[in-house]
């Protein structure tokens, strides 16, 4: 029996009285990983230290050693996956394997066997079909199965990561070999990468070095290159030279693949890993209205606006969309300085300026840009006209009169106002019973009407809009 066996023994015993208590440590191997797919057996070398020392299996609270070899598999198609390390030498190995895990923070193993072969001669290790415990501790014969566990129920997908442990202080290589139904799958699932089409110009462009340099975790060990096809991945074929700017067209419902070789340094094929590339699109915008308000305070060329009355227009039916106004287009494009009270915004440029409207997607991050005018209207003003006149040419004291006439003096060349006439005041401050352009006089020789001067913008009326006209009966 080698000291580290006795040593394992002797801490087994130790622990055995006591609550187990197991050490979880987060671990991350992505540097050490061997990407294995094919389900053809792999002769390797003599496991050697990584500094890789806190990889627990589920069942111990020591860890194995740091002279570890990692390989990693992803399942094509099949439902059980077994694997058999068998050593070329007669010494103690032990494992680890973990479903699915995270490379950069594997965690505790799911199954394991640090059982000790010594007494049982077997020092094959690994996953068997008829083995039904999950783990083997320290320093135990892994009866019934010496060195077997159970092995995994798999889908399409999945991924295994094997951790090899040379627990033995001898050198020796050993052969790596998979079994179950499971077919093994070269290429893997590099991830998705999302950008937004912003400038609504169809497209964006991904830089694929980067990308790589993420998925490889900036591994200096390996070549990168990219390709459209697989076909082309695995034959190193057609690959894409714009790997700093490689364009992709817009599109919320489909992706653009891209497929990475990667290479070892003498530049046999690893591994190919499938990137999915989207581009979405920020929300649809539509042209609104531009807003006009009255100045009904001061004549200085302010007043308030409502700029959310557009937002069920701009929505246009649009969900899950956030919306901030801005009074410049940078603002807008950076996020910066929304309008904190658009419900009652002070126009800060005289007499009307651009308001930038922002549309996020809630769920993308992708935004669109739009804008529309608001405008000060100057409150109409009545300038008092001179008297009307009309000739009395049948001596009756009754003339038909086109109030129409007096309409440019009344405005003084104001535009977008209207003029109205009434007969009485009390007409002219609830507007009604106004009168028809032409119109007979009903006192003689004259009469005084009522004038309202209105602007064409929504309660745009003052009481400083109105003036009077006299009309003039002559003979």
């Amino acid at each position: 029996m080698n000291q580290k066996t006795r040593l394992r023994i002797a801490l087994l015993i130790l622990i055995t009285p006591l609550f187990f208590c197991q050490k979880t440590v987060a671990q991350d191997v992505s540097d050490y990983v061997e990407y294995v797919c094919s389900n053809q057996s792999l002769a390797a070398q003599s496991p050697t230290s990584t500094g890789v020392n806190n990889i627990f299996t589920p069942c111990s609270s020591q860890s194995l050693s740091d002279d570890l070899a990692f390989y990693y598999v992803q399942i094509e198609s099949g439902t059980t996956f077994t694997f058999v390390m068998s050593p070329t030498n007669n010494i103690d190995f032990d494992f680890a394997s973990w479903k699915n895990p995270d490379l950069t923070n594997v965690g505790t193993a799911d199954r394991g066997s640090q059982n000790s072969p010594v007494s049982t001669g077997i020092y094959n290790i690994g996953l068997s079909l008829t083995a039904t415990d999950l783990c083997e501790t320290g320093g135990s014969t892994g009866a019934p199965e010496p060195g077997k566990v159970r092995y995994y129920d798999v889908t399409a997908g999945d991924k295994i990561l094997i951790a090899i442990d040379r627990w033995d202080g001898a050198a020796s290589g050993f052969t790596l070999s998979f079994g179950g139904d499971a077919v093994l799958s070269c290429l893997f699932d590099g991830g998705d990468y999302y950008t937004c089409d912003n400038d609504a110009d169809g497209e964006e462009t991904f830089n694929l070095d980067a990308i790589g340099a993420e998925i490889t975790n900036n591994s200096t060990a390996v070549q990168l290159s990219y390709y459209e096809t697989t076909t082309d991945a695995n034959n190193g074929t057609n690959p894409i030279t714009t790997t700093t700017n490689y364009t992709v067209n817009a599109s919320n419902t489909s992706s653009t693949e891209i497929y990475v070789a990667v290479k070892n340094a003498s530049g046999s094929l690893i591994r190919v890993e499938e990137v999915s590339l989207h581009v979405n699109t920020g929300p649809s915008t539509t042209t609104v209205d531009n807003i006009s308000e009255c100045d009904t305070g001061t004549q200085n060329g302010f007043t308030s606006f409502d700029l959310t009355s557009v937002e069920s227009d701009i929505l246009n039916g649009q969900t899950n969309i956030s919306i901030n106004y801005y009074t410049s287009l940078s603002d807008a494009e950076a996020g910066n300085s929304a309008i904190s009270s658009p419900s009652n915004f002070t126009n800060t440029v005289a007499n009307g300026q651009t308001i930038y409207i922002r549309l996020d997607n809630n769920t993308t991050g992708c935004y669109s840009i739009t804008s529309f005018e608001i405008d000060v209207l100057q409150s109409p003003q009545a300038i008092a006209p001179t008297p009307l006149y009309g000739c009395d040419n049948d001596g009756d004291g009754y003339y038909t009169f086109s109030l129409n006439d007096k309409n440019l003096e009344i405005l003084n060349g104001q535009t977008n106002v209207s003029v109205t006439y009434y007969a009485t005041q009390a007409d002219l401050q609830s507007e009604t019973n106004p009168l028809p352009n032409s119109y007979t006089n009903t006192a003689i020789p004259s009469e005084t009407i009522h004038v309202l001067v209105q602007s064409g913008a929504t309660n745009c009326t003052l009481a400083t809009s109105t003036t009077t006209l006299q009309l003039i009966v002559v003979d």
